[in-house]
Formats: C-alpha cells, sequence, structure tokens
C-alpha cells in the first residue's frame, strides 16, 4: 500500500506542475531509487491478485456448496450492485460540491477531472468503461512529455476539455471487467479442472503476448512516467 501511496503522489505531482524545475528529473531518473516510482505501476497487479484469488476461492466454494450449479445473473447484478452506489456518490459530490473545498489560482483546474468531467462523462463510469472510452486522456506519460517540454499552454487546453472522470478510479473498471468474464473460467475449472487450467494459461500467455505486441508495435516506454526524461 505504502509503495502505491507514493508512486501515485509522484505521478500526481508530475501531471498538475508541482515541480518548480522539472529539468531537474532528468537527473533523478537516473538513480536507481527512481525506479521505485518508475514501476510502481506494478505495485496495483498485488491487488488484482488478491481479488482475484479471493473471488476463485468464494466462487468454487459457492459452487461445491450448490451441487456445482452457479447463477450468472445474480453474481453479476450483486457485483454491480455492491460497488456503484458509492461510485456514484463519489462523483455526485465531485461534480458539485467539492469545488466549494477549497481555493486558490489553480483550484479549480487542479480538480477539473473531479468538477467538470465528472458532469459530462459520469455515465461512462456508471457502466465501467471509462478504461475505454477517452483512455489516451487517462495516461499521464502525455501530460509529462507536455510538462517536460514546458508547453502549458497544450496541457491547459486538455485539462478544459472533454476529459474522463475520475480517470484513477481506472482499476475499478478493469476489476469489474475480470469480474464479468470471470465465470469463463470458474465454472470449467470447478467442473473439469483441466480444461480450466488450460484457460487459464491461455489467458495468462495470451496476456503476456498481446502486451508485448502493442508495447512493440506503438514503440511503447517499459515505464510510464520516465519515458521523457532518459
Amino acid at each position: 500500500m505504502l509503495w502505491i501511496i507514493t508512486g501515485h503522489s509522484y505521478s500526481f505531482a508530475m501531471q498538475w506542475l508541482f515541480f518548480r524545475n522539472p529539468q531537474t528529473l532528468k537527473s533523478a531518473s537516473k538513480t536507481l531509487a527512481s525506479q521505485i516510482f518508475a514501476n510502481g505501476t506494478f505495485s496495483v497487479d498485488c491487488f488484482f491478485f488478491l481479488s482475484g484469488f479471493l473471488l476463485a476461492y468464494l466462487a468454487l466454494k459457492e459452487m461445491q456448496k450448490n451441487a456445482g450449479k452457479f447463477n450468472l445473473l445474480a453474481y453479476w447484478i450483486h457485483r454491480y450492485v455492491r460497488l456503484t452506489p458509492l461510485m456514484l456518490a463519489v462523483i455526485a459530490f465531485s461534480a458539485t460540491l467539492l469545488r466549494y473545498m477549497g481555493q486558490g489560482p489553480a483550484w479549480l483546474e487542479s480538480i477539473v477531472m473531479f468538477d467538470k468531467w465528472c458532469k459530462d462523462n459520469w455515465w461512462i463510469n456508471a457502466l465501467y468503461l471509462h478504461n475505454f472510452v477517452n483512455r489516451e486522456n487517462m495516461v499521464n506519460i502525455y501530460f509529462s512529455r507536455l510538462i517536460i517540454n514546458a508547453n502549458f499552454q497544450k496541457m491547459k487546453e486538455i485539462i478544459c476539455n472533454y476529459l474522463q472522470c475520475l480517470s484513477h478510479s481506472w482499476y475499478s473498471a478493469v476489476d469489474m471487467q475480470f469480474y464479468l468474464f470471470a465465470p469463463i473460467i470458474l465454472v470449467p475449472l470447478y467442473k473439469k479442472p483441466r480444461v480450466g487450467i488450460a484457460l487459464l494459461l491461455l489467458a495468462l500467455f495470451a496476456s503476456m503476448g498481446i502486451t508485448g505486441y502493442i508495447t512493440f508495435v506503438r514503440h511503447l516506454p517499459a515505464v510510464p512516467y520516465f519515458n521523457d526524461l532518459v
């Protein structure tokens, strides 16, 4: 958790121009300690692992209790009802009251993804599609490039445009999507373990292969935050 908090603190600092001299980051990026921040995105995998482990354990236990029966509709509805009310409550607060919680010359710009973007795009979050819709605007690396190039006018234009509400909640969308498609593996894993394990391995290698292919074809960096510094 400390790793995640530290990594997010760093990424938000870069995104909202909290560095007085961004050029000094070039030398900082060459240190061994900087790799903690540069590879901070991998810390999220720990939570995906825990979520998947608990889901598999509880789902298999429930199927064993019910003689292999699996109520898919109830499974989906339960997950949506469990997560969505809190998500919508945070969005409602962000879109209406958050602007009154602070002040200063850069206050409204610094909360634009909580204020204006949520007013325009709240429905995308309600459908848990915000990691697909306008996804190019969720990548902090683009903001980092603008910072290093001192292109503050362009960055201001992007900030004020139609972008993503609560972009940091992408995790909720991905977790929900994993949850929705998990029965494709969970049910065979219970009824025919060999088939389930084969599907698990197929999903694992497909994930690595697709990620590697996209990274290679699009010339993406190995790590997101220091790409434009080294």
